[in-house]
């Protein structure tokens, strides 16, 4: 007989829906990769997880009294739920596990036909490197007619990845399955970040590969003591070291706490006859974006330090976007000075990167070294979740001391 399958998504999860018979002639050349619809009448059986990796326990079943409309002039990537994974977070999932990943293509390898081992069959392959924000790097393997489909072409582009497998092939990489869903430079908030980091940062960057002797990403997600970091050494390097910490913000810093920024390329704008210019990308406009870069000191029980955050991370801590602030210090200076106020005492978990940094001193104009911390990410403290952790980790000291 004659089948075929497809994964459909929208805002609340997902679904496989699969065809026999005369609905592979009625459904498949109408049904496509990124196209949106509505389906009626389709039958709901229980999902066989042997034959799926689709997170859900039902399924759908297409048959003659169903009707698919496609649906236009809506954007259908707002309806993918992407649960997105940083790469240098990787060796934190296990072997055949199921994630989503957001990254820029770094590299695209030519095209390659090899022989399965199981089918005896040639089939198409290609290698795409993808890095993010965390200046980590992974490979991710295509196969078939998406090795075909992605080409050197989309180098430099952002490329969505739903539902890829982890895997442990030099560390950790990564393998697009049947229900997979590639996308390239999607209309979502993560592609505009991505892109404005790349853009300004990213481009110069070197991005590290996620090997299994990269032992700085297998503790990437430890939460450690400021006394450890700096007792491991942690940014004394000329790359970033990453690592997660559990602190209480003690202060804010005034004064210089945002920028106004290009609102394509994210770079700073100059105010020029009550417009603002973008001297890279050559454009004028009527008023800038505002963007964080502050300051805070961070403590724990074991010691301090002064963190730096940008747009994103400093949204979480002042619980405010950076153009509010600024109308505020002009306006309402009580308000203003109750923001930072209302920042103080809050704890979180945050991970940062670190690393030495040089500076020529003003006083003196000597050149010296510091080591100068960032915020990656600003997240609640889930208590449970932390208690259970800590249980964890004292059962597992417990009975490695007792055998």
């Amino acid at each position: 007989g004659r089948w075929f399958a497809v994964v459909l998504f929208d805002s609340s999860g997902e679904i496989r829906a699969t065809a026999f018979e005369q609905q592979v002639d009625d459904f498949y050349d109408k049904l496509q990769v990124g196209k949106l619809y509505t389906i009626s009448k389709a039958r709901i059986n229980m999902a066989n997880k042997k034959f799926s990796t689709v997170k859900n326990d039902y399924e759908l079943i297409f048959g003659r009294e169903t009707i698919i409309t496609e649906v236009l002039n809506k954007d259908p990537h707002v309806f993918i739920p992407f649960n997105f994974v940083q790469i240098a977070d990787l060796f934190e999932y296990e072997k055949d596990d199921i994630i989503d990943l957001i990254g820029i293509v770094i590299d695209v390898s030519d095209i390659q036909e090899i022989t399965t081992r199981t089918t005896r069959k040639n089939v198409n392959k290609r290698s795409i490197i993808i890095g993010d924000q965390s200046k980590y790097q992974v490979a991710l393997t295509l196969w078939s007619l998406q090795a075909e489909k992605f080409d050197s072409s989309i180098a430099n582009h952002i490329i969505a990845c739903k539902n890829v497998r982890v895997g442990d092939f030099n560390g950790r990489s990564l393998t697009a399955i049947f229900d997979s869903t590639i996308i390239i430079d999607p209309n979502i908030q993560e592609t505009k970040e991505l892109r404005d980091w790349y853009n300004s940062d990213g481009m110069y960057s070197k991005f590290t590969s996620l090997n299994i002797s990269s032992s700085r990403v297998q503790y990437v997600d430890d939460i450690k003591t400021l006394e450890q970091v700096k007792y491991e050494r942690l940014g004394q390097s000329s790359n970033f070291d990453y690592f997660s910490i559990l602190v209480t913000v003690l202060n804010v810093k005034k004064g210089t706490i945002s920028y106004p920024a290009c609102p394509t390329c994210s770079k700073k704008v100059i105010e020029d006859n009550s417009e603002w210019r973008c001297v890279k990308c050559m454009q004028s406009y009527p008023e800038p974006e505002y963007k964080y870069i502050i300051t805070a000191n961070v403590a724990d029980s074991t010691d301090s330090v002064m963190l730096k955050l940008f747009n994103e991370p400093a949204v979480s801590i002042m619980k405010r976007e950076a153009k509010e602030l600024v109308r505020l210090e002009h306006e309402d200076e009580d308000l203003y000075d109750a923001c930072f106020e209302e920042a103080r005492f809050k704890s979180y978990i945050i991970k940062c990167r670190a690393k030495s940094e040089t500076y020529t001193e003003r006083s003196t104009k000597v050149e010296r070294s510091t080591i100068r911390y960032y915020a990656m990410s600003v997240i609640p403290i889930d208590h449970v979740g932390r208690i259970k952790k800590l249980y964890q980790l004292i059962t597992e000291m417990e009975d490695s001391f007792l055998s």
